[in-house]
């Protein structure tokens, strides 16, 4: 898939929009502005929703989702991105709220990025939200401590389901929790 700006599954999803359980795996999209493998832009409610492949993006472009300004919760991202503007793992901009969600996929410096899990906080909020500073690439930085980032993690620490029993994650189809 190749586009200008707002490009992904959904190109803008409103406030009213709910994507649930959906995973999109072996992506391939090449966007120039606002991209999202899941979501350019979103305003609604995503949830348990996945995205695996290769996301190249230009300014707020993210491997899940461009844009967000609503929530985001119980998902994840396995692909790389890569981009010109403000980049991240998960999403490229963040002005809504990201809990319990991770990325594992490569986020490649061209640009500013923040963490790999976000590239920028806009007055948002991210709770209970990791990154693998192993596979991504983006390290940690000590001097922006700040849950509003999301924690940048080793993978071996990323193994750990103690590491999410922690953060007050729940695993389906376990009674510990």
């Amino acid at each position: 898939l190749e586009g200008n700006g707002k490009l992904g599954l959904f190109g803008v999803t409103y406030e009213e929009a709910e994507v649930i359980n959906l995973g999109i795996e072996n992506a391939n999209i090449i966007g120039t502005g606002c991209t999202g493998i899941l979501v350019a832009c979103n305003k609604g409610h995503v949830s348990t929703c996945s995205s695996a492949g290769h996301m190249q993006g230009g300014d707020s472009s993210g491997g899940l989702v461009g844009r967000n300004a609503g929530t985001i919760s119980n998902s994840f991202n396995l692909a790389d991105v890569n981009g010109l503007g403000i980049i991240g793992g998960l999403v490229g901009s963040n002005e809504g709220t990201i809990d319990k969600c991770y990325s594992t996929g490569r986020v490649y410096r061209e640009s500013y990025t923040l963490s790999g899990l976000v590239g920028q906080y806009d007055n948002g909020v991210i709770q209970d939200s990791f990154w693998d500073i192993d596979t991504s690439g983006q390290m940690w930085d000590d001097s922006v401590v700040d849950a509003n980032v999301g924690q940048g993690l080793t993978t071996s620490d990323m193994q750990k389901k103690d590491t999410f029993l922690a953060a007050g994650w729940d695993f389906v189809g376990e009674s510990d929790n």
